[in-house]
């Protein structure tokens, strides 16, 4: 469709007279212009939404339709529609992120979710945003138990049962953690060993021996033994001990840490995004752009699943 131009030789519209002041003529061939560019956009509109994609953000519903208005609320979700759209595909399929969605599971994808006909599926940030996947729990409300000490103390988060680490500030915390005592390699047989502390929630202790490449004083005899997870433990600044069973957050603060101002982080997610194909069935062609990945809990994970915080199996043509 041509675009009207302006000129001295225009015809009058009907119900305009030649004599009439020239500025109304103008007023009349730039609504001209603007009827047109409404077509125009109009057809580029339908053409940027014929590939398929749908919105995602904390504050929409899973039960909409996944649109730019009317978004769903979690990335899970999303993956559950694509599967109904990716059969087939003639086009890539886009599903638009925003803010922050915190995780206590990764997201699972499978061979369902693979990209079909050499297109792609891409989970991307919305124009403008920068998401964030988090595999942790904020945890606020902190208040000083003990002055002398320096104990902090908090609630732990609704729905939370267990933590793989802690984080200050973006800083990883360490759990408690104490040499025990132990008979010295050159003492004579039968010296008894000093008495085990009577720790609190005991179940919950963990027992460990140092790293194969640790270096300890003694040149012979058992390895020392440690403690790790104890409340009788605190002490030292950046320790901190999760009591579960009274549902509490007990730290140290570090020089120059601000607990009533702090971002206090619990990571609980073994990982964050998990994907597994099938033998002579991969999972392929899903990329992960533009987001951001952060505190997650491998130390929760299951002995046979392989590490990672982004963990992909019998895949292909994955991108991160």
């Amino acid at each position: 469709m041509a675009l009207l131009q302006p000129s001295s030789q225009m015809i009058a519209p009907r119900g305009v007279a030649q004599s009439q002041n020239p500025a109304i003529l103008r007023a009349v061939t730039l609504s001209r212009h603007a009827v047109v560019a409404f077509a125009l956009s109009l057809a580029l509109s339908a053409a940027a939404v014929s590939r398929a994609s749908l919105w995602v953000s904390p504050h929409g519903d899973d039960a909409n339709p996944g649109t730019e208005d009317r978004p769903l609320r979690t990335i899970a979700r999303a993956r559950d529609v694509v599967r109904t759209l990716n059969k087939d595909m003639s086009d890539d399929i886009t599903v638009f992120i925003a803010g922050v969605h915190r995780l206590s599971a990764p997201i699972e994808f499978g061979q369902e979710d693979s990209a079909t006909n050499g297109f792609s599926i891409v989970y991307t940030a919305a124009p403008g945003e920068h998401p964030v996947i988090s595999g942790a729990m904020p945890v606020a409300g902190w208040a000083c138990v003990d002055r002398a000490r320096n104990l902090w103390s908090a609630p732990a988060p609704q729905g939370l049962e267990d933590c793989g680490d802690l984080f200050v500030d973006g800083s990883r915390a360490e759990r408690t953690r104490a040499r025990l005592p132990q008979v010295p390699p050159n003492a004579p047989e039968g010296t008894p060993a000093g008495p085990r502390p009577q720790f609190r929630n005991p179940g919950d202790v963990v027992y460990s021996s140092p790293g194969a490449d640790a270096v300890w004083s003694e040149r012979a005899g058992t390895p020392p033994l440690y403690a790790e997870n104890a409340f009788e433990l605190l002490g030292r600044p950046g320790e901190w001990y999760l009591d579960r069973p009274a549902h509490r957050f007990y730290y140290t603060p570090r020089p120059g840490e601000d607990l009533a101002t702090a971002d206090v982080e619990a990571a609980v997610a073994p990982a964050l995004i998990s994907g597994s194909g099938r033998k002579h069935l991969p999972l392929t062609g899903l990329v992960f752009k533009g987001l951001r990945f952060e505190y997650a809990a491998p130390a929760l994970a299951d002995a046979a699943q392989a590490p990672g915080v982004v963990r992909f199996s019998l895949a292909g043509s994955v991108q991160v």
